[in-house]
């Protein structure tokens, strides 16, 4: 029951995406460019400390609930709705692209979107607090070791 509850929600969050705006099969070099992150954002604290394990939890619920479908479980972009994304979701485990991000970027990051990426801008549907949820639990899959 959890499992199609959790599928029928991923569906709606894809198609919530696609809505938002997003073109049709154009993968143009622009899509892929990467996210100016304005500098402000840098410094932003994470409410959420990284030993809040109730936070933690909540972050992957979120996950899995409004990230999953596009980004996978493991986050490497490989969701089951990535397929039909003009462009490829990110790979959350690239440490050399994510892996230097302060929770303050990864918070823009989420919140803003990228349209150009098919990403929707979740503080659209979500407020701050959920979003550093999320930022607790997706930076775990790019932390270097």
């Amino acid at each position: 029951m959890l499992r199609t509850l959790t599928l029928l929600l991923s569906l709606m969050a894809v198609a919530l995406a696609l809505a938002s705006g997003c073109s049709t099969r154009d993968t143009t070099a622009e899509q892929t460019q990467r996210t100016q992150i304005p500098s402000q954002y840098k410094l932003r604290a994470n409410p959420f400390g990284p030993l809040d394990r109730k936070a933690l939890a909540e972050g992957q619920q979120l996950y899995e609930l409004r990230c999953l479908v596009c980004h996978g479980e493991d986050g490497k972009g490989k969701g089951f709705g990535a397929p039909d994304l003009n462009v490829p979701p990110a790979d959350l485990t690239n440490v050399e692209k994510y892996g230097n991000l302060t929770d303050g970027e990864w918070f823009y990051l989420i919140s803003q979107g990228n349209p150009l990426r098919q990403m929707p801008a979740w503080r659209r549907f979500l407020g701050e607090d959920d979003i550093w949820r999320l930022v607790l639990y997706v930076r775990q899959f790019s932390r270097k070791t």
